[in-house]
C-alpha cells in the first residue's frame, strides 16, 4: 500500500497553501469576521472559478474533476491552518456527503461559484446516516412541497443562498429538500459562538416552500437500519482481512 501523495495531490496542496497564505492572512480573517456574511465574496468566487475546488469531489459526468476525499482533505487542512472564513465546507463537503448518503444526483461543479449552501442541516437525526427519523416534515400542498421543523445549530444558515434539509414525507419516506434563503415561513436567528470564524444559526420553518432534491424513494433505498449497517461494516471488515491475508 502506497500512502504517499501523488504529483497531482501535491500540486493541489501546494496551490492551496500558496493561495490561502495571501487570501486568508490575519488581516483578511479579521475583515471577514467584521463583515455581514462572515466571508470575503471575492475569495469565494476565486475558490469556485479560478481554483475549481468546488468541482473536486464531483464526478466527471457532472462536469467535475472526479477526485475524492484525499484531495478535499488536503484543501481542508490548509483552510484550517489559515482559518479560512468561507462557506466551502458546508457548500462543497457537506453537500457532497448528503448527496452520497442519500443516493442523490451530485451537484454540478459550477453551482458553488454563484451560490452558498448550508450543506445538509440535521435537526437531530438523519435516517440515511443513523437509522433515525428526522424532525423535518415535508408535506404536499397542491403541486408543491412545504417543510416544517426546527434545527438548533445550522452552519452558515445566515449567509446561505439555499439550504438542503432531510425531511420525512407523509408516506414515511425520507429525502432531501432544497429551501431558498428568505423563503416564506423561514426564520433564521444568528447564534453567538466561541469560534467567530464558523457561524451558526437556529432555523425554524413553518410551511416553507421547498423543492425535492431527488425522489425520496431512492433516498430510502440507500438507507439502512443500525443492524443492517453493522452487517455491512462486518462484511467490509471480512473482505479487508481476506485481502490482507
Amino acid at each position: 500500500m502506497n500512502l504517499a501523495l501523488t504529483a497531482d495531490q501535491q500540486m493541489i496542496r501546494d496551490a492551496a497553501e500558496a493561495f490561502l497564505a495571501d487570501a486568508s492572512d490575519s488581516a483578511a480573517v479579521r475583515a471577514a469576521l467584521a463583515s455581514e456574511s462572515g466571508h470575503d465574496e471575492a475569495v469565494w468566487r476565486r475558490i469556485g472559478s479560478e481554483f475549481g475546488w468546488c468541482a473536486i469531489a464531483i464526478p466527471e459526468q457532472y462536469s467535475g474533476l472526479g477526485l475524492g476525499a484525499v484531495e478535499l482533505a488536503l484543501i481542508q487542512e490548509q483552510a484550517g491552518r489559515r482559518l479560512l472564513c468561507s462557506p466551502f465546507f458546508n457548500t462543497v463537503c457537506l453537500r457532497r456527503i448528503s448527496c452520497w448518503k442519500s443516493a442523490l444526483t451530485p451537484p454540478r461543479s459550477g453551482s458553488c461559484r454563484k451560490s452558498r449552501w448550508a450543506g445538509c442541516a440535521r435537526p437531530r437525526h438523519f435516517r440515511t446516516a443513523h437509522g433515525a427519523i428526522p424532525d423535518w416534515r415535508a408535506t404536499r400542498a397542491g403541486e408543491r412541497w412545504v417543510l416544517a421543523g426546527r434545527a438548533v445549530r445550522v452552519p452558515d444558515a445566515g449567509a446561505a443562498d439555499m439550504l438542503v434539509l432531510p425531511a420525512q414525507t407523509d408516506s414515511g419516506e425520507v429525502g432531501l429538500f432544497a429551501v431558498q434563503a428568505g423563503a416564506r415561513g423561514m426564520h433564521v436567528e444568528l447564534l453567538n459562538t466561541w469560534d467567530a470564524t464558523r457561524r451558526f444559526a437556529s432555523l425554524d420553518l413553518h410551511e416553507a416552500p421547498a423543492e425535492p432534491a431527488d425522489d425520496p424513494a431512492r433516498a430510502r433505498r440507500a438507507t439502512c437500519t443500525p443492524p443492517d449497517c453493522a452487517a455491512v461494516h462486518r462484511r467490509r471488515a471480512t473482505r479487508r482481512r481476506a485481502a490482507v491475508s
